[in-house]
């Protein structure tokens, strides 16, 4: 008979006949019923009984409840306190199990199996009560502010998902106008952002100020806008895109006449309106003249003093020529604008779009009508392709071949409305002799030599860039020219800049003076068409590759260029560290800083260079650079220009020896036509 034993987990006291652990186990069982309020140990303590060994008939393993479907025969009857067991129960028990041929069905073990349950199950159920307390507690907090806000506008995003969250966050972000270095310079960038918001307003373009918020653009960027950039910009409408440009060649002129009268006007606080983000630091400053007129801080026309008010009749802005001579920043004045397409049909065509003596138009897509089936496009430049699209049905186009896949390509005109002209050969068209010559202004930009019935020749430029290839073309000395319609960009005697080839080995020397740093980033801007004389031949030169963006490489690839050119092209950022940036991103250091910011890891030294010919006025015309520094920011102000500078067009005029000059930009009417011209032969 034991008297006692040992628990242990590794132990198997199931193989001990029932008739002899019966005391033993009792005082087991009785040990824990008597202290059925704590949770059994693993060793339970051993208590002696001075009662008779009893067994319940109804405790065995058997009688728990089985996970697999199993019934049993009885139900479990947990032992409580109070409970006791007779003799007699444990005779009848024992034959009952004999009987039934279940003679460890009642076995001493599953008593302490369901004790044991019973005590976990009391101690899980206070575990559980205090766990509803504390999850109730958290209830409260929430209750308190459940709500969960966005850190930049504070708006309510509860019930976005962590992906939407995230998205909203990142919007939020991207409409900041910028992260300011340091607090100090901070306050200084967000109010020039804020004034060009308030431009906008003022022309009625409220919906374009996420564009200019995302793209950072502001008053030292605006004054390079073209209405290219507006377009790779995303402002695709017609009529705000034209609208802006108007207003930017109104606030040149406006500028120009303030900075002269008031050199030291006040600052004016403004606040910032942004529905997206709510900055705290909103109070913005910009030099406003008697009118109200926004006045950038640093403009284009600061390189050529004097030239607003001693040329009035030769408009110094560059773009388009004017039409309308109200300013475009007078938020006062309605504009009927409902009227505008119908006015626009109803204008006569200008005198540089059509070809006097021929049925032909050159450049007039703004002017579509019915009554010309030839219409010239001299090159794929937006002021010049502007009003053309995929719906054109007024005959046929002419253009280069590589003009042609550009128009096939971004507008998607089909090839059968589009006719290539080769150059230097001289083909017929509707009975008129058209021969077409490199206008060297960007590539597939051309000069067309029209040569009617009548003998009286016209010379159309187009854009170009006069070179000496030109003044030993025969056909510029055997036919005499009657009309020559001119390129008159930089017609005023202030616009006088170097060479192409000059400007490109400047650039070439810069960059070899800055290799020695591993770690330098070139940035050289470019339009969506121009600019790639200068970045190929800073590759061929140096014999690396230049990084372009797939749009930029796509473009590169309707050039035409030689396999031995493209090779020097890359869309992959890392295989080179000579970059090619649209023009306006480099207009000013706060945009190049967020480049450098950027490529931080990479580089530690940025140096810029943006090519224009406006860089440049009077008296610089040996100057092949300017040089400006900030930090770790190089930014070259060269005058590479694909437009004839003011001597190439005196120069040019001299060889041809038209009969008459009709100039093609800037010609607001018979007064600056005429003031133009008498420049050209003076």
């Amino acid at each position: 008979m034991i008297s006692t034993m040992s628990w242990d987990e590794n132990n198997d006291e199931f193989e001990i006949p029932l008739t002899q652990t019966t005391t033993a186990f009792h005082a087991a069982l009785a040990s824990i019923d008597d202290d059925n309020n704590q949770r059994p140990s693993k060793k339970p303590k051993r208590k002696t009984s001075e009662g008779g060994c009893e067994i319940d008939n109804c405790c065995s393993l058997d009688f728990i409840p089985s996970t697999i479907g199993c019934v049993s025969a009885c139900s479990v009857q947990p032992l409580g306190e109070e409970d006791s067991v007779s003799p007699s129960s444990s005779t009848a028990s024992l034959s009952e199990l004999k009987t039934k041929g279940n003679y460890l069905r009642n076995s001493i073990e599953s008593k302490l199996v369901v004790s044991r349950a019973n005590a976990l199950n009391r101690a899980d159920a206070d575990s559980d009560s205090e766990l509803d307390l504390l999850m109730n507690l958290c209830d409260e907090l929430e209750e308190v502010d459940s709500s969960v806000r966005c850190p930049l506008c504070e708006v309510d995003i509860s019930n976005l998902t962590e992906e939407q969250r995230h998205l909203h966050t990142n919007n939020c972000l991207d409409d900041v106008a910028v992260v300011p270095d340091d607090n100090e310079k901070g306050a200084q960038q967000v109010p020039k952002v804020a004034s060009v918001v308030d431009w906008l307003r003022g022309l009625g373009l409220n919906k374009y100020e996420d564009v200019f918020v995302r793209e950072e653009v502001d008053w030292d960027t605006l004054q390079w806008l073209t209405e290219e950039d507006l377009l790779s910009m995303g402002i695709a409408a017609l009529g705000p895109r034209r609208k802006i440009v108007h207003a930017l060649s109104e606030l040149r002129k406006g500028d120009a006449a303030a900075n002269e009268k008031h050199e030291d006007s006040s600052a004016e606080p403004r606040r910032i309106r942004n529905q997206k983000v709510k900055l705290k630091h909103d109070k913005s400053e910009r030099k406003v003249d008697g009118t109200g007129k926004p006045v950038a801080n640093k403009l284009i026309t600061e390189y050529f003093p004097g030239f607003a008010s001693k040329e009035k009749k030769v408009s110094a802005s560059p773009g388009e020529p004017q039409e309308k001579k109200n300013s475009g920043l007078d938020s006062g004045r309605k504009h009927k604008s409902k009227n505008t397409p119908t006015n626009r049909k109803l204008r006569d065509v200008p005198k540089w779009c059509a070809v006097q003596g021929t049925p032909f138009r050159v450049d007039a897509f703004k002017y579509l009508r019915g009554d010309c089936s030839h219409w010239f496009l001299t090159h794929f430049h937006l002021d010049h392709y502007q009003g053309l699209t995929k719906s054109f049905n007024h005959g046929k186009i002419y253009c280069s071949s590589v003009t042609a896949r550009l128009v096939n390509m971004n507008i998607g005109i089909p090839y059968d409305k589009l006719h290539v002209l080769p150059l230097n050969q001289k083909v017929e068209i509707a009975g008129v002799d058209v021969t077409c010559l490199d206008a060297n202004h960007c590539p597939g930009s051309i000069i067309i030599l029209f040569q009617p019935p009548n003998g009286k020749a016209v010379l159309h430029t187009g854009d170009f860039r006069f070179s000496e290839e030109m003044a030993v073309n025969p056909l510029m000395r055997i036919c005499p020219i009657n009309t020559l319609i001119l390129d008159t960009t930089y017609c005023n005697p202030q616009y006088d800049f170097p060479k192409q080839e000059s400007v490109i080995q400047f650039v070439i020397d810069a960059v070899q003076a800055e290799t020695f740093n591993p770690k330098t980033l070139f940035l050289i801007g470019s339009y969506t068409i121009g600019k790639e004389r200068l970045f190929l031949e800073v590759a061929r030169s140096l014999r690396k590759k230049v990084h372009v963006t797939a749009a930029k490489l796509r473009i590169l690839k309707c050039l035409e260029l030689k396999e031995e050119d493209m090779q020097w092209f890359t869309s992959n950022e890392h295989e080179s560290n000579i970059h090619v940036a649209p023009m306006w991103t480099l207009a000013s250091f706060k945009r190049l800083k967020h480049i450098s910011s950027q490529y931080k890891s990479q580089y530690n030294l940025i140096v810029a260079f943006s090519p224009t010919g406006w860089t440049f006025g009077k008296g610089k015309k040996k100057s092949t650079g300017r040089r400006w520094q900030q930090g770790t920011i190089i930014r070259y102000e060269v005058p590479y220009s694909e437009h004839s500078s003011f001597t190439e067009l005196k120069e040019f005029v001299r060889v041809v020896s038209p009969d008459n000059i009709i100039p093609s930009v800037n010609n607001d009417g018979p007064e600056s036509s005429d003031a133009m011209i008498s420049l050209l032969l003076s």
